[in-house]
């Protein structure tokens, strides 16, 4: 009988430090899980705060962009901050062709490479798709108040902030009385056709990074063609835009003039 008791003494001494292990490892795996957990959701926030900072700054470049696209010489710079993401100017994504169509001839005025500029986010953070924040994926802007370029976040790899100009703006002038080399005076209908090229600066760095626009150059190209009516189609990314546009019935010939802005993108 005493020897029973002794075992059951003993197998109690034994149980409690066991005990005491295992509930203090689950205690110890809670704390580190909800560590790791907190560390998660607090870096998760980071990134996406700096996502949305990126997408800010990109639409306040866009602004800039837009102001010295047509003055030659001028500079804008923003201010960008990365830690998580990172930023880039990535070479030959595509291709734009802008081709006049009169009658049965089509003429290429215009056919180049496009740059663009892209922020990627952190891997924590995602995005729902496409999603255009300035303009849209047309080809062609019709008119001043659209915006030339465009900004928009895509989920390909990750969530990318995109700035580019893939498009031409066109607009009509009017009809207008054209003195020739001819001594004659013809009146014609005025077209203009405008493309802003994205050139590659510097490396891009990381942490505070300033990023630079400067109009290097800005080109004019006239080019006549017979009739008041001619037909733009502009192919961009694989996407083609058509717009007919036609000026006075009196009108004896279409001028068009090709502007080209190249703008420089770096950093100081």
């Amino acid at each position: 009988m005493s020897k029973r008791v002794g075992s059951s003494r003993w197998k109690k001494a034994v149980s409690v430090p066991l005990s005491s292990i295992i509930i203090g490892s689950a205690i110890l795996t809670a704390i580190f899980g909800a560590v790791l957990l907190s560390t998660q959701l607090i870096e998760s926030q980071a990134q996406i705060v700096e996502f949305d900072q990126a997408k800010s700054a990109f639409l306040l470049f866009a602004t800039s962009f837009e102001d010295v696209s047509l003055k030659p010489q001028s500079a804008s710079h923003t201010v960008i901050h990365t830690r998580a993401g990172g930023l880039n100017l990535v070479r030959d994504i595509g291709d734009i062709e802008i081709k006049i169509i009169n009658g049965s001839t089509e003429t290429v005025i215009y056919s180049q490479s496009l740059n663009h500029l892209r922020f990627l986010g952190g891997r924590l953070v995602t995005v729902p798709g496409l999603n255009y924040l300035k303009g849209t994926g047309s080809p062609i802007v019709q008119g001043f108040s659209e915006p030339l370029g465009h900004v928009y976040v895509n989920q390909s790899g990750g969530a990318w902030t995109v700035l580019d100009y893939s498009r031409a703006r066109v607009v009509r002038h009017g009809s207008f009385f054209l003195f020739t080399q001819q001594g004659v005076n013809e009146k014609v209908n005025l077209l203009e056709v405008t493309f802003v090229k994205l050139l590659p600066g510097e490396t891009f760095g990381s942490g505070t990074i300033r990023m630079r626009v400067e109009n290097i150059n800005v080109t004019t190209t006239a080019f006549r063609f017979d009739g008041n009516e001619v037909s733009i189609q502009v192919t961009s990314f694989g996407i083609t835009e058509t717009i007919v546009l036609a000026g006075e019935a009196d009108d004896v010939a279409t001028i068009i003039n090709l502007v080209v802005a190249y703008v420089r993108v770096s950093t100081l």
